[in-house]
């Protein structure tokens, strides 16, 4: 009972549940699914079965020089004896006496033969239908060779098409959970009145937009997948992983090499060769027609017919057989062939050219998707090194959270474009490798992947749930003294971030400092347009604006450049200016206190 126990769960383990709903999983290479393809394949299999039917006919043609050797008998019963009468004195007087009744065969007859024949001349007949039965093979192979590089394109296409809807969906699968990060910041930062509504809702649309995209992408892998499963045979319900050995390949196969190759190598070219040569044959074969045909002839009987009849007999004998009027078939059938011969030497004339102009076609699609990936390649550089420079002035307060996002997508666009145009590059190669048939693996040369990098920018927040709920209230009396404090900071440089703007313009605009409008006469202003923590960054705000306000100057306090507008007299003059630079430079300045009362 335990044997029969621990049979029963082998069977289980290895087999699985009868009705199990869990699908297989296969890891597949790009050789294993050609593999699989030229295994499975419905037009392989039937490109081999037209192989296999060409090859029985030429078996055919050759066994007709061979003699045909031939078997005729039969068996008869009869219910009587058929019987003959011979007349009263049918020999002479007397003879026979009277009329007498003979028997003209026996109740039981048979008759066994062996034949053998063998052709001996049929006006050329034979040798050109088996030459036409041989040629008609190798026409047969070239056309299924043909089918094997057709597959070989399709699958390798369709491979490569899987692979880039899987790099498509893994870069938009780490930028969404990026933006996602970066989404959920940018609401923190808005409860805290640090990042605008406007901002809020960019970051919602370009977080929504790339799920959209990631969803198109997942669609159209699940249709490639698909696609790439009915190719090589296998079931629908496996899940498949496909092996990618990314690659930049350069070809170093020229034109008129290619072209050459092309002429000597392709299937289709071969196979309608073949078959202008077995029209040909064709032609000798309608004019053997025209000659008689001979044949020897020999037999072997054992019969049982009549009393009379010899029971054993052979014979040899040479035969000939002509056709010698036809009303016109044999000429007739000549003129076809001949016209047939023609078509086909027209068609291979017109194929060689197509062949010709689709290798220069397939040539210049390689090198223009060499080209690609050069141009996108450099547009990667480029979006590289602007997403750099965007992020800086980002994370400076000097661009607004759509400028980043536009420099973001261009980043993403490239990225996808370059690795595309990677795979573009395998599937031209592969369509020319079709068109030339034959392999260029050894005509190619490897070069240098670039890797961009594959983080966006993130803002910088308090722990999610801080900020939520507002700050104990200060004592009525210690507000003034707070207040006085914040500006003082501000006034000292030792709060620089643009993150702070909104509580102190606040604390200049409001009454809460406790000066009087009196004493405001004798405060000077100044506008802080940015804090940086590059130097260079810091100058190059400050040139930009220097034409415009020559009262400029940089300080440096606590790591930061603190780029300022200096000498403004009134607060009313600051925000003019603030306003200004505002809507000039797509600045946010602070407007500060650059001297005490």
């Amino acid at each position: 009972m335990k044997k029969l126990l621990c049979i029963v769960l082998i069977v289980v383990v290895f087999h699985g549940f009868p009705f199990s709903d869990v699908s297989a999983s296969v890891n597949l290479t790009l050789e294993e699914c050609v593999s699989y393809a030229l295994k499975n394949n419905d037009s392989m299999k039937a490109s081999y079965s037209g192989a296999e039917m060409y090859k029985q006919a030429a078996r055919m043609s050759l066994s007709e020089f061979f003699p045909k050797l031939s078997l005729d008998a039969h068996y008869t019963q009869r219910d009587k004896a058929q019987t003959f009468i011979v007349g009263k004195d049918s020999f002479a007087s007397g003879i026979p006496p009277a009329d007498t009744a003979l028997p003209a065969e026996d109740k039981d007859t048979y008759s066994v033969t062996l034949r053998l024949k063998q052709p001996l001349f049929t006006g050329g007949n034979l040798v050109n239908s088996y030459s036409n039965a041989k040629i008609l093979e190798q026409a047969s192979r070239s056309d299924s060779n043909n089918v094997r590089n057709e597959t070989v394109r399709v699958v390798k296409r369709a491979y490569y098409d899987v692979l880039k809807s899987l790099k498509t969906k893994e870069i938009q699968e780490q930028t969404l959970k990026q933006k996602q990060e970066r989404l959920r910041v940018i609401k923190e930062r808005q409860r805290e009145g640090i990042t605008t509504k406007e901002e809020l809702l960019s970051a919602k649309v370009d977080t929504s937009t790339e799920e959209l995209e990631l969803m198109r992408t997942h669609n159209d892998l699940s249709i490639k997948k698909k696609k790439l499963k009915n190719l090589i045979g296998i079931n629908p319900d496996t899940e498949i992983s496909l092996a990618d050995k990314l690659e930049n390949i350069k070809l170093l196969l020229g034109l008129e090499e290619s072209t050459n190759i092309a002429v000597s190598h392709r299937k289709d070219l071969a196979s309608l060769q073949y078959k202008t040569q077995g029209a040909e044959r064709e032609i000798q074969i309608s004019k053997s027609n025209f000659y008689p045909e001979a044949f020897l002839e020999g037999s072997y009987t054992r019969q049982k017919e009549t009393p009379s009849s010899t029971p054993e007999l052979w014979a040899v004998m040479v035969k000939v057989e002509w056709d010698i009027f036809k009303w016109g078939r044999t000429t007739a059938e000549v003129k076809r062939a001949r016209a047939n011969h023609e078509k086909l030497m027209n068609e291979y004339n017109s194929l060689k050219r197509e062949v010709m102009l689709d290798v220069e076609k397939k040539w210049f699609r390689v090198k223009e998707s060499e080209q690609e990936v050069k141009v996108f390649e450099e547009r990667l550089a480029h979006a590289d090194e602007q997403y750099k420079n965007v992020s800086l002035k980002y994370k400076e307060a000097l661009i607004k959270t759509a400028e980043l996002l536009e420099a973001e997508t261009y980043l993403i666009q490239g990225r996808n474009n370059y690795f595309n145009s990677i795979y573009d590059l395998h599937i031209a190669m592969a369509e020319l490798e079709n068109s030339i048939s034959s392999d260029i693996s050894q005509f190619t040369a490897t070069e240098k992947i670039m890797q961009p990098r594959t983080e966006i920018i993130q803002l910088d927040v308090r722990p999610e749930g801080a900020g939520k709920s507002a700050a104990p209230e200060p004592p009525e009396e210690t507000r003034g003294e707070k207040d006085n404090q914040d500006v003082e900071k501000v006034k000292t440089g030792e709060v620089a971030l643009p993150e702070q703007i909104h509580g102190q313009e606040n604390s200049l605009h409001g009454d809460a400092t406790g000066r009087t409008e009196s004493s405001e006469k004798n405060i000077r202003y100044a506008l802080q347009v940015g804090a940086f923590k590059s130097e260079s960054t810091a100058h190059m705000v400050a040139e930009k604006l220097k034409p415009f306000y020559p009262n400029i100057s940089i300080v440096k306090v606590n790591n930061f450049n603190k780029v300022r507008v200096n000498g403004i007299r009134t607060k009313q003059e600051g925000t003019a200016i603030l306003r200004d630079i505002e809507t000039k430079f797509k600045l946010k300045p602070l407007l500060i206190i650059s001297q005490g009362i």
